[in-house]
């Protein structure tokens, strides 16, 4: 396979806004760019050679610019912090190279745009040469406490994705990632490799597992979940974005890779966009779980293996991790009040509270028309665990502060 670095047709630029625990905020409600004025260009009208200087400028300087390409594809972009955004959170490239970038995409095939989806790759076309994403931080760039929380984000994702795409330590690399402390959001990255180094940036207040594997995911190759060609079938977006289709307009793709996943670690979450109470058609995961779970789902990896064939994967991982804060007396459910579908076998839950803390952990079905409790583990203590020989059904776990207040873990096993 050979592994060529040109002009990306999309590139992504993930921002979150203190979401820690949660995915990715989407860029227009983490910068509040909606609405404004918008500079507007037709090159069927006036050819990108043919705009005067004034004009050339505002392609990289105006907030929100609308561009009609010769195609008749009409491609909204907004210049943040230096660069081209589209649909959200898709960097195309510099502010500064607006001209360039608009004249390579003007000679592009009608629909070349249209790369969103779960990958911006066709199957087996995965740019990190070697299955092998290298990564590096400067020294002194991260602090002890972000530098452990991206390596337990790196191993976490070696130990689900196996062979099929490692993330290595290696700075004398030609071609890396470098992982950056940023603000602006919480998190950006571009979609595959670029080549050279490119950034991974993550915000002081967000280096959390589901932050950064999410940019993991997009410099992997991976667009969003929400915005396949499909997903009107699955979700919905929120009252106060609906008409926002610079930032949540949906793209078709000749690249999803299997049928929607809720699980993804790739989705927005509420009140960007909700779960479909009556899903249309095939998916994979639990509606509950969208934007709440912070690994790689089968899909992903199904994803995954698709784009970069050839490595050896370890089964699907069937763990998922829980995490939020109560006071003492206070009660969660997890992953929702809608719980999660499960086709039956071995339900295993560990619970971890803060040191001197009394939490209990309950396993609750749902009978139709109401939640009962099918298994507990409320012993004194801070750490509970349940296993249960579980039939099909809809379940979730029920997490009580009988004493003490502080964050908590859940970790799930099917």
């Amino acid at each position: 396979m050979k592994h060529t670095f040109a002009l990306l047709p999309l590139a992504t630029l993930a921002l979150l806004a203190g979401c820690a625990g949660q995915a990715p905020l989407p860029e227009g409600a983490a910068l509040n760019l909606q609405g404004g004025p918008t500079f507007r260009v037709d090159l069927r009208e006036t050819p990108l050679n043919a705009l005067d200087a004034a004009a050339r400028t505002r392609l990289s300087q105006d907030t929100a610019v609308e561009v009609t390409l010769r195609s008749g594809t009409a491609l909204m972009y907004r210049n943040v912090a230096g660069h081209i955004v589209v649909d959200g959170d898709m960097l195309l490239g510099r502010s500064e190279d607006a001209a360039e970038v608009l004249a390579r995409l003007d000679k592009a095939p009608a629909g070349s745009l249209g790369t969103q989806s779960l990958s911006r790759f066709a199957a087996g076309g995965g740019n990190w040469a070697n299955r092998t994403v290298p990564y590096f931080w400067k020294q002194g760039a991260l602090t002890a406490t972000q530098a452990a929380a991206v390596n337990a984000a790196v191993e976490r994702w070696n130990a689900q994705a196996g062979a099929t795409l490692r993330w290595v330590w290696n700075p004398g690399a030609t071609h890396k990632v470098e992982f950056v402390v940023g603000g602006g959001g919480c998190g950006s990255s571009y979609v595959g490799a670029i080549g050279g180094t490119q950034p991974l940036t993550i915000a002081p207040n967000c280096f959390n597992n589901s932050t950064i594997i999410h940019e993991m995911g997009h410099a992997s190759g991976f667009h969003h979940e929400h915005q396949r060609c499909d997903r009107d079938n699955y979700i919905t977006v929120g009252s106060a974005y609906v008409g926002d289709t610079t930032n949540f307009g949906r793209t078709c793709s000749a690249y999803t890779h299997g049928p929607y996943d809720y699980d993804s670690v790739m989705n927005y979450f509420p009140p960007y966009i909700y779960a479909r109470s009556q899903p249309v058609g095939t998916y994979n995961g639990s509606p509950g779980n969208l934007g709440k779970v912070p690994d790689l789902s089968r899909g992903d990896l199904f994803a995954l293996q698709a784009i970069y064939p050839g490595g050896t994967t370890p089964p699907p991982t069937t763990g998922r991790t829980y995490t939020g804060t109560l006071g003492s007396g206070a009660a969660t459910v997890q992953p929702g009040s809608s719980g999660f579908s499960y086709a039956g076998g071995t339900l295993k839950g560990a619970l971890t509270g803060p040191a001197g803390s009394d939490f209990d952990l309950y396993l609750q079905r749902w009978s139709g028309s109401a939640w009962g409790t099918v298994a507990q583990s409320t012993s004194p203590g801070h750490t509970e665990a349940i296993t249960s020989a579980a039939g099909a059904g809809t379940y979730r776990w029920y997490i009580y502060s009988y004493s003490g207040s502080g964050a908590y873990s859940l970790v799930e096993t099917k």
